[in-house]
């Protein structure tokens, strides 16, 4: 079921306006000037050059809130330091050899560190494979044998896991 919301009756000028505008736009078209297509990449860039000092990345974890007799750490973050660690990220990937086509899986929760290494691995050219924290050992071999990561960021697993889930993923590429 629709309901009928009434429009406001519109003026003679707003009328002129619209035919002039929809037959004779010429003006309107894509330009330098009043087009430039975002990416995150550029979504970055553009904003941590025209906002430096403005906060990007305001985190509390939600779990020490909820414990009590912790001190709550809160993390803030301005948009020019999340572009130098960004970038210092992408820097590092590449020295490490990963570069255009490959592929890194990242296993972490939604932190202010997973945001960095979203933008960071595209800014050195890879493409991100983000993991599922709460699928178990077997999933998360298969999905990282399939995918071919080149590198695996990992922010969740203890040592025991994390020796297991290689074992796994390689004795499934053998």
């Amino acid at each position: 079921m629709s309901l009928l919301v009434p429009r406001a009756p519109r003026t003679h000028a707003v009328h002129l306006a619209l035919r002039y505008f929809s037959t004779n736009a010429s003006f309107l078209e894509r330009r330098a000037a009043n087009h430039t297509p975002l990416t995150p990449l550029s979504f970055l860039q553009r904003t941590a050059d025209i906002y430096p000092e403005r906060t990007a990345i305001m985190y509390a974890d939600w779990k020490a809130i909820s414990t009590p007799m912790t001190e709550t750490v809160v993390i803030k973050q301005t948009w020019g330091e999340t572009k130098i660690r960004i970038t210092q990220l992408a820097s590092a990937l590449a020295h490490r050899g990963v570069g255009r086509g490959d592929v890194v899986a990242v296993l972490s929760p939604n932190t202010p560190a997973f945001v960095e290494l979203h933008h960071g691995i595209n800014a050195c050219g890879a493409a991100i494979n983000p993991l599922n924290t709460r699928l178990d050992i077997d999933s998360l071999a298969y999905i990282l044998q399939h995918s071919a990561a080149k590198v695996l960021l990992q922010q969740t697993l203890p040592k025991a896991q994390l020796q297991l889930l290689y074992a796994i993923s390689s004795k499934q590429r053998a």
